[in-house]
């Protein structure tokens, strides 16, 4: 699964994975297996941060906020 703005996260996840799978290919001669752990997500400062950055405004929002734009007397 893939997610908008986060290519790099996934490229590099693949990438392990990639590398994982060839690893393992590679040493089973010997009797080594490899594995790759991969943990559930964790919620960081990061991860707030987007989130926050990523709430929309509402239209009554905008609304007001054009309304006193427009009704600025110093920007005359």
């Amino acid at each position: 699964m893939a997610f908008p703005n986060l290519g790099a996260y996934h490229a590099s996840k693949w990438a392990l994975k990639g590398f994982t799978d060839c690893l393992d290919q590679e040493v089973a001669a010997f009797g080594i297996e490899v594995r790759l752990i991969e943990p559930g997500g964790f919620l960081t400062i990061g991860r707030l941060q987007h989130r926050a950055r990523s709430i929309r405004i509402s239209n009554v929002s905008t609304a007001r906020l054009v309304f006193l734009l427009s009704n600025d007397d110093e920007r005359a």
